[in-house]
Parts: C-alpha cells; structure tokens; sequence
C-alpha cells in the first residue's frame, strides 16, 4: 500500500511519519525500517531515539540506499568479497583504461592525458548505472544509426567503458552496481515481507533506486514516501515542483503497475505558527508567476544586503551573527549559511568567522592535499622522479616529518637561496661560501660549510636511497617501497608526535585527524598497489596515479565543538527549517546556479537518446527547475529570520548582478530596502577585538572620534596596543622614533664605532640605516654579479696591477699584455674567491668576462692620466680603524659618547716637489659618482672628505706632513654607446679615455703645484680643474682655508648624527626616490610619494664654497690646521 505524504516546505512532513512510526512502535509493531539520503541518517537517527527511547530504536532500522544494499546483500549470502571500489580507484582504473587503448581514439585522443576527461568519463560511467543504461545499449543505438559525432562519440564511449568495466571487475566489486543486485535479490528474497517502509526527504530517485522502491512497494505492509510539493499545483506544465510532480507520478505508476493499492495522498497544511508571517507568506509566493506585492512590512524578518565583494559579504554575515548572539542569545547550532556552490565562500566565512569569533561547522569533507603526510609522499615522490629541485627539498623538509630540525632546514635554504642550486649540486658537496662571493672563507666559514654538507647529506641520502629502490621496482612494489620508507624512516611515528604537540595545546581534533589521515594514506597505497599489479609502471606515470587517487579523496571535519554554526552546500544538506538561515552569493548565474549544458553528452545527445528509449540524467530544462527549488528549500526554511546577500563584483572585479531570489523577495515585499554594507556605521561592524581593530584602522582619518575611543579601549590590550601605536604613527605620518633614549643609546651604542659610508647612509634614510644597522634585517641575496661585487673585483684588479708594476712600467705594457695581466688576476680571483667556473652558469661567465672588459678600459685611462700626472699609488685597501694602518677619526659628543669613523681607503697617492709632500684619496665607483659640494651641507658625499680628514689627523706617522690636495671618484661605470656606428678605433679609444664622464670626480686644492702635479698641460681632461682661453683656473677647486672649515663642519654633521642616534631618530626620510627604489624596507617603511624628504639645496660649487662660511661661524685662521 502506498501512501504518499504531501506539503510544502513548512509542512512538517517529516515530523509527520517520525510521529507515525514512533506511535506504531508504542502500538507494538516491530517491523519499521525508514530510508533517508545518506547525510540525513544521523538526524533521523536522533529525532527517532528522542521519540521513541533506546528500546523502541530496536524495533526501527534507519538506512540509506547504500546500506540497505549492503544489508541485504550480506543476510541473503549476495555480497561480494571483492574489495568495494571507491571514486579514487574507478579514477584509477579510468586513467589506466585510457593509457591502455589511447592510441585506438579519435575524438578522445588528444585529450587522455589530462585529468578533467578521467574524471568526466568515470562521473559518466557512475551516471550510466544509475539509470540502468549498458554500453551494450550504447552501442546498439549507435550501430543502428547513421553517421554523426554522437555515433562517433558513442562509438569510443562504448570502447573505453568495456575496458573500464572489465578492469575494474577483476579486483573490485562497484558499488554503483549495488542497487541492480538488491533489487535481483529482492524477487527472491523477501526482505520487506510485513514491514512498514518510510521513505523521506529524496527529491527525486534514479532508475537504479526507483526498481528498488518497486521491490519495496511489492513486499511491504505499508510504504509512506514525502514529497515537499504543492498539490494545486500538480498538473501545471511549469511550477516551482513540476520535476517533484514528475516523479511522484513515476512512483504511482510503479505501484499500479504492480497491482499496489495507492491511497489517497496525505496533504499536509503548513504547520507555520512558530513561523514569522512574513516568511510564511514569502514562502507561499516563492518562484509564483503570479504575485500579489504584500503591504507588510518584512523589515523585522527578511535582511537584504548589497556588499561590494565576498570578503565584505562575509564580514556582514559574521557580523550578524555576532550580535544575534550577544542581543538575542541566540545559539549557533539555530543558524545555518547556504552557499550554493562548494568552496565558494569557504576562505571568505572562515576568516570572517574567526575574526568575529564565531564557531562554525561546514557540512563538507575536506581536501588532504595540504596535510602534512600528504605533502611529504608527493615531494617524495616528485623527487625521485623529477630530480632534486630546492623547491621540491625544501617543501619535503618543511612538513616536520624528516630528521632535520628547523633551524637546520633554514640554513640549508638559505645556501640554497644564495648560490641558486641546481639539481646535480644537491649531489656533491658543497664548496661555495655560505655567505656568497667575495666573502672570506676562514675557519669559521669553513666548519660552517662542514656542517652544511652534514645537513645536506642528511638531507639527500634518504632520497636518492629511495629513487634507487623505486626506480628498481616494477609495478606494485613501487608502492611497498614507499610504504617501507614511511616505516624505515618512522614517518608514522613523527606524524604521532606532531600531532601530540597539538593534542597537549588542547587540539585534539586536529590530533584525531593525523590519526585519520594516516589510515586514509595507508587506504590509498593499498589501492595503488591493487591497480599496478602486474603492470610496468614508470616513476612518472606511478606519480601520475598518485595524484589522480589523490584527488578523490578527502577527510570529513570533525566538530570542535556542540554549538557551532552550519556552513551548507544548498543542493546537499539536509539542515532542515532553522531560526535564523543566511543566503550567501545570491547573484546571477551562481544561486540559482545556470545550469551547463555542456558535458561527453550535451543536451541534444541526451534528447536523441531519450527519444529512442535510453533516458538519462536530465537536460538543462530539467535541472533550471530545479535549481530553483535548491533555492527554495534554502530560501524557505528560516523560522524567525532570512538573511540574503549578493556582492557588486567578482574576484576579477567584474559587476555582477543579484539572482532571482532577491527579485522574488522584492516581489512579494516592494518596501524591502537593500542594505548597503558599505554605508553601514563602522560601530555596527564592532563585535570582537579583531574587528574593532579592523574598524580603527579605517577610521584614522574618516572618523577621528571614533579612532580615539577605539585607541583608548586597546591601550591596556598586549596584543593591539603597538599596533595601534603603528597605525597611528604611519597614516599620521608620525616621524618613526624609539621614545626610549637609554635604549636608542644601547642599540647604537655610546661610544659610536662605524664606517664613514655608514655615516652618509644615515642621511640617505634614517629608517634604511636603522633597518640595516641598527637591528641588522640583512635581506637574503642571491650570489650573482650585482654592483657591490663588480665594485670588489674592479678593486682586486687594480690593488694588484698598480702595486706590482711603477707608472713606466705599466706606460710600456702593450694592449695584449695588459689583457694577459687582467686576466690572469680576474681568473685567480674567480678560483680562489668564488669557487672557480666549474659551477658557474654561462650568463654569470659572460658577465665576469665583461668586467674584464671594463677593467681593462679604466687601466688605459689610469695610465694615459699617469703620463701626464707626477702623483704615484702608495697605498691600496689603505684601512683606518682599531687594527688598521691609521687609528679611526674620532669625535666627542655631548652626552660624553664617542664617535669613532672607519673605513677603507680604495687608493692613496703621493706626491713630492719642493720639498712637500702631497696627498691625495681615490674612490672608485663602479656605478659611477657626481660630486657636489653643496650634497656635504645635507650629509652626504662626506665619504672621501671623512678619509683625507682622518689621515691627514691620524696618518702623520705613515705618511708625515703633507698637503691634502684632493678627493676623487674614479667611474668603472660602462661607456655609454653614443658613437656613431661607423666610428673608428681612434673615435672609440679616444671616447674611453677623454670623455667627460669618465674623467676623474670630485675637487683639488688650490694650490697651483698640486694641481699641476696631476694633470701638467691643465686641459682638464683627467681632473676637474683646468686653465680656461683667457689663462684663467677654473673648476672644483676648494682654498685651503675653506678645505679645514669644512672639516669643521662636517664634524659638526657627524656629531648631529651620533646625537641623533643616541636620541632614537629613525626618520622614514629619503634623500631621493632612487634611494627608495633600490631600498630593501620600501615595503615596511610606510613612505609615500609626497612624503617629507632631505632637502638638498642645488648650488654650483663656487656658490658651496661661498656657503661654507655661512653654514659655519667657527673662526679659523688663514693656514689653520684641519682637526685631529
């Protein structure tokens, strides 16, 4: 007898035949079995212990279709002993089938490779079964039809699914073919015989279910199946339930079919009296074609919100729920979210959750591939069949399950990150220096390098022991090489104590999950090694199958907690009627999701093969409808309140627009106003500390009195505090300063010890110096020819050809033996400093060699200047320090602090005539340098001055006295390419040696004998001084006077900067964009274009000359002595 239970969605249908079986078993019936869909067996389970007790449950078995099968099967002596097959092997077997008869495709051919056809065929395959549809079938109607692309595509179709099938059946039993068996079983086995059947909360049933509900029909005393639809509306062509209708006269016709008495259906009224009216009446006018516009107001119940993207979507349900939860009490486990789609929202509503500190549980299971055994089995895999990549090592260590600790793990990358790698390096030892090149590999470089090839074995041993044994193996030992390296290497047991760690921080959850991960990865192997039996398998192909399974796998959350909110996927939860339900992504074409009419068999095959008796799943017409009924039975099951919300753009920042489900709300209550996020007060959005933050730090300028009551409340909160102290001193643009003197004086020291260029880099940015100085935030570089290493190699080469050889010795080398000369020094340098050429790239190669080339050119210009110059190299590296050939500049501070300057000196050169001695300092650049004068007053170009000064005070035992005569930056910079393309060598030559960029840079004292002893004829063509037409000397030439005030006055810069460190000044304040350009704290320093910088007054130099007496009063006697 069949008895159908008919209502809408209010209608309480389940309540219905939960009351009638639980009133049956009170009555002594003992015969009650009801079949729900599988993700609804444990509510049902529940709502029927809470209303019959633990003895009436004996007498009622709650079973889904699957378990019923298995039930059956296994007491009518039916089951098989075959392993169930899962949706990780049928991939398995469909990616083999495919690899096994590839070459014989036509259509499917280019595309066997690619995972999306695998997984395509097998949701086919699973889809052919359900509605009981054979590839013999298949192939019938195609045989019988005339050429076309779905003969064609059912011709291979058919091919692929015979070796499918036959594949599978030799090792597995399919589940999906569980449904035909029971119901061959069931002619025979009466399993039904006397029992009331209920049947509860389907849609709709496959053929497969259907022929079983036959069988249920037939034998049973009694079977009662619920329907939510709505009876007048049961022979309309089109309604909200015509697929519902469809189906419900499919099972009546079943049931007459064979001779089952069909009563009249129970219509049940909506049981709406703890339903807002509101919400009745949207649910009776939900997706109605005719509506009459209600003049009730539905502002209490029904919430429309506008957000301008997901993030903000999230942030007002979160937000929503909060306060429901402080103003209402309500409880969590009251509210559900509908999304339409998986994974749609879940980044966007975790983190919104987390923020408002919500607890939430998603009604999903959840992907393994970011697990951390997950990670370590393919990294693994990937190296032995891939090769050693950094990448991949680094992402294998990083799991926690190998033997290296993470500190270990840091230095390794760091090496690798440094000298860049490549996969046959991984193999040898390492011989490079762990700090890159240039670096000098002392003993205690050296044990460092020692225990890197410690770790590095450490690390690569245990995998290349594994490729070798993997390599070797064919087929399914693969897999029990893997598994035995799991063990040997107790990856098992590490994975215990990694989850250990968080099961003691009162994680449990996340404990049980280790612990359910390591089943699930031991499942996968046992599955692998079931497939690859008896087959050559390569490594590659091995990974490849590993991945497919991989892909069909995943792990079901565990709760953390009893009152949680559930995060749906609309089209599978069974959540019921809720107090408070929220719609999430109500926009066009997502809920309700347009449906794709694309597929192996688009909407046309389908209607061909329909038409000719073969019926599978539905068209586009068939699931548009219901779509709409997804978002019904979402839409329509909230008891008190309905939250729907749609965003303004996508992630690609596309407009979007809302769904039908907002213009069905605003058909049935016109006055419904849309809330706009956006404009929604920024209290309102405070529900929780990290929110009130988020608020604050949008509120700095918009909102001032709130971002000070908001200051006010976290200034006792360890946690905000110094942020919002951050916030504020950034969007203020507060100038950065440790407020603690005593600590600025503890960080920098009080007694200063540090180089002149560190000095200057002070006034190039106060932040960069602190940053790279003060806390020592060194950023990792990679060992590659940049600026600061040519500038070391350009150095090396001159230190040794101009001590080795005299001016007239190098006047007479020729061209070629000069080259010979720099060549041979570039190459020592390369072997003895980095590493030799062996593990050099050619690009790195073709770089040094082009250094030799620049090299070579400023040699040519430095002898054709000694021709004409009496001035000769003395010294090279000359260092002025604690331990160096001069005792360090020194300077006294205010607060009784010291100021110590050091350095290196990269040329000093002598002169003698008339019984003086002359002095000059050379810097080279190998980005080249202009030198202003006028840059000094500011705190910059001090460098070369800060050096003459400190010999000239400290260098008299070296040197005795002599005249300071000038300070100059010689440019290895390359020559710009300004010739013309025919020019000649003499053109060219001539360019190198004499152009005005490639002179020296800088100033000389004014003293006639100095000047003349660098350059005789006085053209200017190697220093910046010359004798104009009218004999006149002209150029960057400083008085000696004013070379000693300035002395003064770059000690007063000095002292100010020393002062200025002591006093925890760290400006974020450039001297240029530049300096901003190659900064490496750009992106923490919070600067920004139009920014205060250091004001740099653009004068000429005689007009910086003049200045010096401005910027300083201190009186100095003509002839005056230079501090010291």
């Amino acid at each position: 007898m069949l008895n159908l239970v008919l209502g809408r969605n209010y209608a309480d249908k389940t309540e219905y035949v939960r009351n009638l079986v639980a009133e049956g078993v009170k009555a002594g019936d003992r015969g009650f079995i009801i079949i729900v869909p599988e993700q609804f067996s444990y509510a049902t389970e529940k709502g029927m212990l809470e209303k019959t007790g633990t003895n009436g449950m004996l007498n009622i078995e709650v079973l889904s279709f699957s378990r019923l099968a298995e039930l059956v099967l296994e007491a009518s002596g039916k089951n098989d002993i075959r392993p169930p097959v899962d949706d990780g092997v049928r991939m398995l077997t469909m990616s083999l089938a495919l690899e096994s008869i590839g070459d014989k495709l036509n259509i499917f051919k280019k595309y066997v490779a690619r995972p999306q056809l695998t997984e395509s065929l097998v949701s086919f395959a699973t889809e052919m079964k359900q509605f009981s549809v054979t590839p013999d079938m298949l192939a019938d109607f195609a045989s019988a039809s005339e050429p076309s692309s779905l003969k064609s595509k059912l011709d291979e179709l058919v091919e692929i699914l015979n070796v499918y099938n036959s594949m599978l059946e030799k090792s597995y039993f399919d589940t999906n073919d569980s449904l035909s068996i029971l119901a061959d079983t069931l002619n025979e086995y009466r399993f039904f015989e006397g029992k009331t059947v209920v049947i509860d909360e389907f849609t709709r049933f496959t053929k497969q279910e259907l022929s079983v509900v036959e069988k249920i029909l037939v034998q049973s005393k009694a079977v009662y199946i619920t329907y939510d639809t709505d009876y007048d509306t049961a022979d309309d062509e089109f309604s909200l339930f015509t697929n519902i209708n469809e189906q419900i006269k499919k099972v009546v016709k079943t049931a007459k079919d064979n001779g089952v008495e069909v009563n009249a259906p129970i219509l049940l009224e909506e049981n709406t009296e703890n339903v807002n009216s509101a919400l009745a009446l949207l649910e009776k006018h939900f997706y109605v074609p005719q509506k009459n516009p209600s003049e009730q107001s539905a502002e209490d119940s029904i919430t429309v919100c506008s957000a301008p993207n997901a993030a903000d979507e999230c942030n007002f349900v979160a937000m929503t729920i909060k306060k429901l939860m402080r103003k209402e009490n309500v409880r969590c486990r009251d509210i559900v979210v509908y999304q339409r789609s998986k994974d749609s929202y879940d980044k966007e509503l975790a983190a919104a959750f987390e923020r408002y500190g919500v607890p939430f549980y998603e009604d999903k299971r959840q992907p393994v591939n970011l697990q951390p055994l997950i990670v370590y089995i393919r990294s693994l895999l990937n190296l032995a069949c891939r090769g050693i990549t950094t990448e991949l090592l680094m992402r294998w260590l990083k799991t926690g399950l190998t033997t290296l600790q993470e500190e270990e793990i840091c230095e390794l990358e760091n090496y690798a990150f440094i000298w860049r790698l490549k996969t046959s390096q991984w193999k040898n030892d390492f011989t490079e220096h762990p700090d890159g090149f240039g670096a000098k590999l002392d003993d205690f470089a050296k044990n460092r390098l020692t225990k890197l090839n410690e770790l590095r074995k450490k690390a690569v041993v245990p995998i290349l022991s594994f490729k070798k044994a993997f390599d070797q193996a064919e087929g399914e030992q693969k897999t029990a090489v893997l598994y035995d390296f799991l063990i040997q290497n107790k990856v098992n047991i590490k994975l215990k104590e990694l989850a250990a760690d968080f099961s003691e921080e009162g994680k449990q959850y996340i404990y049980d999950e280790q612990n359910a991960v390591w089943e699930l990865v031991t499942d996968m192997l046992d599955k692998l090694y079931r497939v690859t039996q008896n087959r050559k398998v390569t490594g590659k192909r091995y990974l490849e199958l590993f991945e497919i399974l991989l892909s069909a796998v995943s792990l079901g959350e565990i709760p953390q907690g009893l009152d949680s909110v559930t995060f749906a996927t609309a089209d599978r939860s069974r959540a019921g009627i809720k107090d408070y339900v929220f719609i999430l992504g109500a926009n066009e074409g997502l809920f309700p999701l347009r449906p794709s009419t694309q597929g192996l068999i688009n909407d046309k095959d389908r209607i061909t093969l329909r038409n000719a008796g073969i019926e599978l799943a539905s068209t586009a017409e068939y699931k548009s409808i219901e779509e709409e009924y997804i978002a019904y039975r979402a839409v329509c099951s909230a008891r008190k309140k309905l939250y729907v919300s749609f965003c303004g753009t996508d992630l690609q920042g596309n407009t979007m627009s809302p769904s039908g489900i907002v213009s069905e709300i605003l058909g049935v209550f016109p006055e419904t106003k849309t809330l706009r996020y956006s404009e929604i007060d920024p209290v309102e959005k405070i529900e929780s500390d990290a929110s009130a933050f988020e608020v604050l730090s949008g509120s700095v300028k918009e909102n001032p009195e709130l971002f000070v009551t908001l200051e006010d409340y976290f200034k006792d909160k360890a946690v905000y505090s110094g942020r919002v102290e951050t916030i504020k001193n950034v969007l203020n643009r507060q100038p950065k300063q440790i407020k603690d003197k005593q600590l600025a004086t503890e960080l920098f020291g009080k007694n200063m010890y540090f180089s002149a260029s560190k000095a200057e880099n002070y006034h190039k940015c106060p932040f960069q110096f602190f940053c790279r100085y003060g806390i020592n935030a060194q950023p990792r570089k990679e060992a590659q020819i940049d600026p600061s290493l040519s500038g070391t190699i350009i150095h090396n080469v001159f230190e040794h050809m101009l001590s080795k050889y005299s001016k007239q010795e190098l006047e007479a080398m020729s061209d070629e033996s000069l080259k010979a000369e720099v060549d041979g020094i570039l190459k020592k340098y390369l072997n003895e400093k980095m590493g030799g050429e062996q593990t050099k790239t050619q690009r790195f190669l073709k770089q040094y060699a082009l250094i030799g080339e620049r090299v070579l050119s400023i040699l040519k210009r430095i002898i054709e200047e000694f021709k004409t110059c009496d001035f000769k190299p003395v010294d090279f590296e000359l260092s002025i320090g604690r331990d160096g050939d001069i005792k360090p500049y020194m300077l006294t501070l205010d607060d009784g602090g010291t100021l110590k300057i050091s350095g290196s000196v990269d040329r000093v050169d002598t002169m003698e005539k008339d019984g003086k001695k002359y002095l000059r300092v050379i810097d080279y650049k190998s980005n080249g340098k202009e030198f202003h004068l006028s840059d000094v007053f500011s705190g910059l170009s001090m460098q070369m001055l800060i050096y003459l000064f400190a010999i000239y005070a400290n260098g008299k035992e070296k040197y005795g006295d002599f005249v300071p005569s000038g300070i100059f930056y010689m440019s290895a910079k390359p020559e710009k390419a300004d010739l013309p393309r025919n020019a000649t060598q003499e053109q060219i030559d001539k360019k190198r040696l004499y152009s005005k960029e490639n002179k020296l840079n800088g100033m000389v004292v004014d003293d006639i004998t100095a000047i003349q002893g660098m350059e005789k004829d006085l053209q200017g063509l190697f220093i910046p001084a010359y004798v104009d037409k009218n004999g006149e000397l002209k150029g960057n030439i400083i008085p000696l006077e004013k070379l000693f005030k300035l002395n003064e006055k770059i000690d007063e810069i000095l002292r100010n900067t020393a002062m200025s460190l002591h006093g925890g000044i760290i400006n974020a304040k450039p001297d240029s964009q530049k300096t901003c350009d190659y900064c490496d704290y750009k992106n923490i320093c919070g600067f920004e274009s139009g920014d205060d910088m250091l004001e740099i007054e653009s004068m000429s130099f005689d007009e910086a000359l003049e200045a010096i007496d401005g910027e300083n009063n201190t009186e100095t006697e003509e002839g005056g002595e230079l501090n010291g």
